[in-house]
């Protein structure tokens, strides 16, 4: 709740938005995610009307590789591994799936909105014993069922090569993203807009010319909440390329900084203080 959400017609959300699968935090999401969409109860009936909600036309959401509930087969195997008897023992699994609502849910599936054509998948390649994971051999014959029509693909994971470094613990060079991934948005699905997340380490944008990649990691490698939403119009025409829209402001730095510290985002502050060039 901490992120500012711009006004939008489309919110994304590429997975992780729980630790470990937990329903009170599904809950707590589907709660604000509900807020997004609505106008503001706190005023009178005709501000509402003068009001438009934060997301016009809804939030769209695939699961990642820390919501095990979501995977209730796996989670049949793993439930002592990660909640074991002394730490309060199994999540309730169907609760935390029914939990999730003001939004729509992709698994392997598509959805319509605004003439938009959006796919979403959460599976990543294979890490210790999480949710949603994969040999990467058998990677290939699920991004098999990602529709040629796809405008919008989700992800949790990147594909190879973009938005996918690893700098923990790695040699820096290496990468994480899926071969087999990057093989279909590239050759056969060429969607104008692919959001994924799960390689913190990789947020930002890249483009080869047909599809926009976006990283949209809210959180960085030390999993604080660094990084700001990254907005994206996707012109209506169904062929112009989606592009990032920048925000403007008209503040003087030194103005932009004193609002970082009235507001107390003491962690920003201390970040860009030493990078004043950056901020021009």
């Amino acid at each position: 709740r901490s992120f500012f959400v711009p006004p939008c017609d489309i919110l994304i959300h590429g997975g992780d938005f729980t630790n470990t699968g937990e329903p009170c935090v599904v809950e707590d999401m589907s709660d604000y995610f509900g807020d997004l969409l609505s106008r503001n109860s706190h005023v009178s009936q005709k501000q509402q009307k003068q009001q438009q909600p934060r997301v016009k036309h809804g939030i769209v959401c695939i699961a990642g590789n820390h919501e095990l509930t979501f995977q209730p087969d796996h989670y049949e195997k793993v439930h002592d591994t990660f909640h074991p008897p002394k730490r309060g023992g199994r999540l309730d699994d169907q609760k935390a799936r029914g939990a999730l609502t003001n939004c729509t849910y992709l698994q392997d599936s598509s959805c319509q909105i605004e003439d938009t054509n959006i796919y979403g998948s959460p599976w990543t390649p294979e890490y210790h014993c999480w949710a949603f994971n994969l040999p990467r051999t058998d990677l290939g014959r699920v991004w098999d069922n990602i529709p040629d029509d796809t405008d919008v693909l989700i992800t949790h994971g990147p594909p190879l090569g973009r938005g996918d470094p690893h700098s923990r613990g790695i040699k820096s060079s290496a990468r994480l993203g899926c071969v087999d991934l990057l093989q279909q948005v590239q050759q056969r699905i060429q969607p104008r807009l692919h959001v994924f997340g799960h390689v913190h380490s990789g947020y930002g944008v890249t483009f080869d010319g047909t599809t926009l990649f976006v990283n949209a990691s809210a959180v960085s490698n030390d999993f604080a909440p660094r990084n700001p939403c990254i907005v994206v119009d996707l012109p209506k025409d169904g062929i112009s390329p989606a592009v990032v829209v920048y925000p403007v402001c008209e503040l003087s730095e030194e103005e932009i900084l004193d609002w970082f510290r009235r507001n107390e985002y003491h962690q920003v502050l201390f970040y860009l203080k030493d990078t004043l060039p950056r901020l021009r």
